[in-house]
């Protein structure tokens, strides 16, 4: 967020919260991106969405997500992140959490296509979200007020029910690790995620689907389900 402050909307408060920044970087100093040896049998990609809604100037909403490459011991690299203000306005917090998702989406579709071309073979695609409106929305054909919205879960549903995107599931908001892109406040998700390698966070619901080459995968070790 600090990247964003501009010449016109610098303020006290801008230069408080950069300070902030800065302490809380010298005491985690030993925090690093750690890549670990996957196994690639069992790659996919796991995607973190997240959206703090109408906390920036001119009602706008802060939107992140996380791209991290795991396979099926939990082990992970980070290959991508952002954390930036919306260029829409959102009008509800499922508004901004729509936008993240497809943001997100749009990101992790490029690099699992890449990814996929360098293997050989289809890489499944998990996406991950703690907010259980947006969850219903995109699996359950349950509509949404914004209908400027509806192109984009439209499309996102497409892509679900083709197999483009290979599960969504719902996550505890503190297990999300692309809270941290949108909130100036401490996660311990992300935390546990750079110091071990390796996915931590419960699934809270997932919508079980048929088995197809598409989406060989669970979304995680969670027992629970739909």
């Amino acid at each position: 967020m600090a990247a964003q402050v501009t010449a016109e909307s610098y303020s006290f408060e801008s230069n408080r919260s950069l300070n902030s920044i800065v302490r809380h970087i010298k005491k985690t100093g030993e925090m690093r991106l750690t890549f670990l040896k996957l196994d690639h049998d069992t790659l996919r990609l796991v995607v973190y969405a997240n959206s703090s809604f109408n906390n920036r100037e001119e009602s706008r909403s802060q939107l992140g997500f996380i791209i991290v490459l795991a396979d099926k011991s939990e082990k992970c690299a980070v290959l991508h992140y952002a954390s930036y203000k919306s260029r829409r306005v959102a009008r509800s917090s499922m508004g901004g959490e729509k936008l993240a998702f497809v943001d997100a989406f749009d990101c992790s579709f490029l690099l699992r296509h890449d990814i996929s071309r360098m293997l050989g073979r289809h890489i499944p695609l998990i996406m991950l979200t703690d907010s259980k409106i947006l969850f219903d929305v995109l699996t359950r054909s349950r509509y949404t007020s914004e209908r400027r919205l509806m192109v984009d879960i439209s499309a996102s549903r497409q892509a679900y029910r083709e197999g483009s995107i290979s599960d969504v599931a719902l996550i505890p908001s503190e297990d999300n690790v692309a809270d941290a892109f949108t909130k100036v406040c401490s996660n311990g998700a992300l935390n546990r995620l750079l110091r071990s390698g390796k996915l931590q966070h419960r699934v809270t619901q997932w919508v079980i689907r048929s088995k197809s080459p598409l989406a060989p995968c669970r979304p995680l070790t969670s027992k629970t389900g739909q």
